[in-house]
């Protein structure tokens, strides 16, 4: 039980899942049709329970995509001279500000548009996922 909670919090884990996530977060941000539904690898279900709920989908995707981001730089970015808090703030504040790149690069595309509420959901999603890695590494 041991082995598998460490491997559960390895960064070795973590780091790739990170990537592969924000491959996915970018390309549902930013394809023309905002639909899940139309991708071939989401479940019916699940698809069509985001397209109904456009915030939780923000939410849903920004959290896995920070929670990864959290657990696979436990001890956050930036100089190795500086502590662990502010290096974990400026990796909190990198995520963070990713939310509101992805909305402002919606603007370019014509059948999108960027909402504010997805901001903050997705912003939700982002402290969540900091709350849910600082209670997991403790």
């Amino acid at each position: 039980m041991r082995s598998f909670l460490k491997l559960c919090l390895s960064t070795r884990l973590w780091r790739p899942l990170f990537f592969v996530l924000l491959a996915a977060v970018l390309y549902l941000t930013l394809k023309p049709n905002p639909q899940i539904a139309e991708v071939a690898v989401m479940p019916r279900t699940v698809a069509e329970f985001f397209d109904l709920h456009d915030d939780w989908k923000n939410v849903a995707g920004f959290a896995a995509l920070a929670l990864a981001g959290f657990l696979g730089w436990p001890e956050g970015w930036g100089p190795t001279t500086w502590s662990r808090r502010p290096r974990r703030r400026l990796l909190f504040v990198a995520l963070f500000s990713a939310v509101w790149w992805m909305e402002f690069f919606q603007l370019f595309i014509p059948t999108r548009f960027a909402d504010p509420k997805d901001l903050v959901a997705g912003g939700l999603g982002t402290l969540l996922a900091w709350i849910a890695s600082e209670a997991v590494r403790r």
